[in-house]
């Protein structure tokens, strides 16, 4: 009986310590954590919580989905552009990712293909090899990442140049110096809104009987040639803006 014992002591040992080495990529989520959306050759960033006990070196990809969401067929293998173990504002490491020890809170930027087919329902998981994540992680009401096609740029113009029977509207990103609201004078002073260094590109109205009431196109700067909103844009696809103009 005491050998039996032992035996079946020793057994689950050696099950629980295969089962600990297991090769392991935890499911992925965007990040920030909304629905995700870009257009062909834009980036997003994915967060995955643990990748443990791959084969060192192992390289480590995301497998995009195809239109429907299915990983059955039409599947695109993408190496990540930059990875941060840090945050999913960096710091970053350019390139692609290669497992060398166990890690937690992962963040990788991935591109999507240029070529990638417009639909709203794809998925992504993180491959190693036969090693597989599981499916995104998506807040509730989102039916998938959506791809957009992208579009072709107007070619960039001085920030101050203006319109000639036409509106031009330049963009820049701003960060506040303060975490306060901007409720006085001073505040607003005090802010760096049109620095040079912060300027992204411009759009157009070719008519000017147009609502000066922008409203954002999805969470992309407004560029859809002839859309409603604008009749072109420098601005590439893949910038974002947090606020409407």
């Amino acid at each position: 009986m005491k050998i039996k014992k032992i035996v079946f002591l020793i057994t689950i040992f050696f099950v629980f310590q295969f089962s600990a080495k297991a090769a392991f990529i935890d499911i992925a989520q965007p990040e920030p954590y909304n629905c995700p959306s870009a257009c062909g050759g834009s980036a997003l960033i994915f967060r995955v919580n643990n990748i443990q006990n791959l084969p060192a070196g192992a390289l480590v990809q995301a497998m995009l989905s195809n239109a429907s969401g299915s990983f059955a067929s039409g599947t695109t293998l993408i190496n990540s552009n930059r990875y941060s173990a840090v945050s999913g504002t960096g710091p970053w490491t350019n390139g692609v990712y290669t497992f060398s020890s166990n890690v937690s809170n992962l963040y990788f930027e991935i591109i999507i293909p240029v070529a990638q087919p417009a639909g709203t329902s794809y998925n992504i998981k993180f491959v190693s090899g036969a090693t597989q994540g599981g499916t995104l992680n998506l807040p509730g009401g989102c039916s998938g990442i959506t791809v957009t096609l992208p579009y072709a740029t107007l070619a960039p113009v001085a920030n101050s140049t203006i319109g000639n029977g036409q509106w031009i509207a330049h963009a820049y990103t701003w960060t506040p110096t303060t975490g306060a609201m901007l409720t006085t004078p001073a505040l607003i002073a005090a802010q760096d809104f049109f620095n040079p260094t912060n300027y992204i590109g411009h759009f157009v109205k070719n008519s000017l009987n147009f609502d000066l009431n922008y409203t954002t196109n999805g969470s992309k700067m407004p560029g859809i040639p002839n859309s409603v909103l604008n009749d072109g844009t420098s601005i590439p696809c893949n910038q974002s803006y947090a606020s409407n103009f």
